[in-house]
């Protein structure tokens, strides 16, 4: 984040779970590690989930709210390759599910769009973008988009 406060004693909670390097001693190395409580922060830490709305409604815009072009575009954008036929299906089925969940209960679409302070796009159905963004928060937490190996 841009704006952390960062003390010498006592970093973010957010950046030590996700191994940000300690202040007061000098390290040669980072340490590298995948936990659980990663995952739990990287799927629920607002700032993350607002970023994931945000990515979600850009690549929906820049590729004409073509789903499959925009899950591709989103998926090369945070793994550096593209997606395999077998992870397509996947991801193409997780994004049916999610939009059918939200257009049954578009309150908890507007729920999620409302999460942090970047605004909604309203030329998008809050349904189509909830559904976008959860799949861009799910890419932004897999191991490649997370660690460089």
């Amino acid at each position: 984040s841009l704006y952390t406060f960062w003390k010498r004693t006592a970093p973010a909670p957010v950046m030590m779970t996700l191994d940000a390097a300690k202040r007061d001693v000098c390290m040669v190395q980072r340490e590298r590690t995948a936990s659980p409580l990663q995952a739990l922060v990287l799927l629920n830490d607002p700032q993350l989930l607002e970023a994931a709305r945000v990515l979600g409604e850009k690549v929906l815009i820049e590729n004409e709210r073509d789903v499959g072009r925009s899950i591709r575009a989103m998926f090369q954008a945070l793994t550096s390759r593209h997606p395999e036929a077998a992870e397509m299906r996947v991801l193409e089925s997780l994004f049916a599910q999610q939009h059918e969940f939200y257009q049954q209960y578009p309150q908890r679409a507007e729920q999620f769009a409302n999460v942090g302070e970047a605004p909604r796009d309203d030329s998008l159905p809050a349904p189509l973008s909830a559904a976008m963004g959860l799949l861009a928060n799910t890419l932004m937490n897999l191991d490649e988009s997370v660690m460089k190996r």
